[in-house]
């Protein structure tokens, strides 16, 4: 960091040698958040594999636009009044909500089934959005399981994720490394707290946490247990409402939650969050929780735009000194906001490739970081 005046400025290149740096020390518990940015930057026929939370809203609500649904224009209208531009997240609360007080506030005559079938249809459309695998075996996903598979370390890589999708679970299949994300069992694998709460699996089993649900989530016929089991045959998305709709709903949100707030009471535990926008503020207030009540912790975040587009981050990062906040043109180190600037000749980068800005942010650039760092070249990506 340099300073001019009261401008400070940051050096790229010194940043990307500090993530270097952190992931090769093999006995600190490292861990990865993938959300909702990381398919986005992956195109097939210059569309988004998958679409982000705000283009996923839109192509559910745009499903149901054509036909005579009232429910869903009333429950756009509703959240309109305290939300805005309401996610598909914010719809599903809602309806819960209303599934707890059926024919409550001013949505008289709506029963409780048409509610309960809205809710499954929103799911159904969710499913087919993202119900999508990797186009090819050199995507960011496939090198982020590549640098998991070749690095030996004495802990295990924890990857969370906000995703529905199974792009990871494909990757990491695709790779051959093992992990764990909580369930237990072959032909109707179950979830087994237990067994997370233990903790025992071998460090070169990566554990998968998926903090949103998966579309391969559901309840069994007793209504009480979670299972899981294949996309398109049944299986009904799961998300978390932040509402007493019943135990079975609440409880693999919880243990995931408590999952991340475990990992980040580890003495120098690192979080990488990468295509996450912080606007899930029960995340948010976790991070922010467990990063005071562990400053040995140490969290950075990615970010693939402007430093302005942040907010919710931004707060964070001034807040937590122990909160790196690396957006493409400018960061937040220390608790102090800087601009970004490049020396080519400094860095060891060509000056052809100097750069005023940081591409970390962006999944496609911090997978073949980390696929530079098994090939010895890490640091040159930028």
């Amino acid at each position: 960091m340099t300073e001019t005046g009261r401008i400070v400025y940051y050096d790229t290149a010194h940043q990307t040698g500090m993530l270097k740096q952190v992931l090769a020390e093999n006995k600190r518990p490292i861990a990865l958040l993938i959300a909702a940015g990381c398919p986005v930057s992956i195109r097939v026929d210059g569309k988004p594999l998958i679409p982000d939370v705000a283009g996923l809203t839109q192509a559910v609500v745009r499903t149901f636009a054509d036909g005579p649904d009232t429910l869903l224009a009333g429950v756009l209208r509703h959240l309109s009044r305290s939300v805005t531009n309401p996610s598909i997240e914010d719809i599903l609360s809602y309806l819960r909500l209303l599934r707890q007080i059926p024919q409550g506030g001013s949505l008289h005559g709506v029963s409780d089934e048409r509610i309960r079938e809205l809710e499954e249809d929103i799911c159904e459309a969710i499913e087919r959005e993202v119900l999508v695998e990797l186009p090819h075996r050199g995507t960011p996903y496939h090198q982020v399981a590549g640098w998991i598979r070749s690095t030996d370390r004495d802990r295990p890589v924890e990857i969370f994720t906000t995703n529905y999708d199974l792009l990871m679970e494909q990757a990491l299949e695709e790779t051959n490394a093992p992990f764990f994300d909580g369930f237990t069992g072959s032909r109707k694998p179950f979830f087994d707290i237990a067994t997370i709460e233990a903790d025992m699996l071998p460090s070169n089993w990566t554990r998968l946490w998926k903090l949103h649900g998966s579309i391969q989530w559901q309840i069994d016929e007793s209504g009480r247990a979670i299972t899981r089991g294949t996309p398109g045959r049944g299986c009904s998305l799961i998300h978390p409402s932040h509402l007493k709709y019943d135990q079975s709903r609440k409880m693999p949100y919880l243990v995931m939650m408590d999952r991340l707030k475990r990992f980040l009471m580890q003495p120098s535990a690192v979080l990488i969050t990468c295509g996450y926008s912080y606007r899930d503020q029960h995340i948010n207030e976790l991070v922010q929780q467990t990063l005071q009540a562990n400053p040995t912790a140490l969290a950075f975040g990615l970010q693939y735009g402007a430093l302005e587009s942040y907010a919710e981050a931004r707060a964070l990062a001034l807040e937590r000194s122990n909160f790196v906040l690396l957006a493409r043109d400018r960061a937040i180190v220390g608790r102090k906001e800087g601009q970004w600037r490049t020396n080519g000749a400094d860095s060891g980068i060509p000056s052809a490739e100097a750069s005023d800005v940081f591409s970390l942010g962006d999944f496609q650039m911090f997978a073949a970081f980390l696929a530079d760092i098994v090939s010895g070249d890490g640091g040159r990506a930028l």
